[in-house]
């Protein structure tokens, strides 16, 4: 994880352990393959998770891998084009101007 954040390596590819609780502001792409395999790693809730680790990054981009759209990668992309309506109409409101976040990197 860490030299991903230096710029060593420039992929990084995980099955679960990705999914959540990962905050990494460098993240500009995020591929879900099998996206319409529904089940646990691909319902709403987990696909949501998924694409969720591109959003500290205000140029990243997520797709999703799949031969047919499923309800659960419907629901997912309406909740996360719902999600940016409100954040857009926020940042307009108090004028904040979208800028890449800047994590500090600790080093052990």
């Amino acid at each position: 994880m860490r030299d991903l954040r230096l710029g060593v390596f420039d992929v990084l590819i995980g099955i679960n352990l990705l999914r959540e609780g990962l905050d990494i502001p460098e993240c500009a792409l995020v591929g879900i393959l099998d996206a319409d395999k529904e089940g646990f790693l691909r319902s709403e809730t987990s696909l949501i998770q998924t694409i969720g680790r591109a959003a500290r990054n205000i140029d990243s981009k997520v797709i999703l891998y799949a031969d047919k759209e499923t309800k659960s990668i419907k629901k997912a992309i309406q909740e996360t084009d719902r999600r940016r309506a409100i954040q857009l109409a926020y940042n307009k409101n108090i004028r904040l101007m979208q800028r890449l976040l800047k994590k500090k990197l600790v080093m052990c």
